[in-house]
């Protein structure tokens, strides 16, 4: 069944992490889940950080969006059954000024993700500072 919640544990520190069912079996369908992110202030930050995994089925692909003043796609590829640690320079999303975030969402489609179902596991997502 598609939907989301968050597990209270099980994560890699212990603590819950970010649970999403989809289920994109049926011509046309798409699946997904976001979080508000209360016109979150970056600036300063370069890098979003976040650890995947899959359940259920093997080199999962997804479709990541941040939204800020504008919004900004990636595919993310390849995530397996093992905690995976994923990072996207913040430079190469065209969201515009890093002030006002409002959304990351996490998008399922025939077209990037594949006619399947399973459960995409996510934990430990934050902004980080690198040189």
């Amino acid at each position: 069944k598609a939907g989301e919640r968050t597990e209270r544990s099980g994560g890699l520190d212990g603590t819950g992490f970010w649970k999403i069912n989809f289920d994109i079996t049926n011509p046309g369908s798409s699946s997904g889940a976001w979080m508000h992110l209360n016109n979150l202030d970056v600036t300063g930050y370069n890098i979003l950080a976040f650890r995947a995994r899959a359940e259920g089925v093997d080199n999962l692909n997804f479709l990541f969006e941040l939204k800020g003043y504008k919004a900004a796609q990636r595919v993310i590829r390849g995530i397996g059954s093992k905690w995976q640690l994923i990072e996207i320079p913040l430079k190469e999303l065209d969201i515009g000024p890093l002030k006002n975030l409002s959304e990351l969402s996490i998008k399922f489609d025939a077209q990037n993700t594949g006619a399947i179902k399973g459960i995409l596991c996510l934990d430990q997502i934050e902004f980080l500072k690198k040189k």
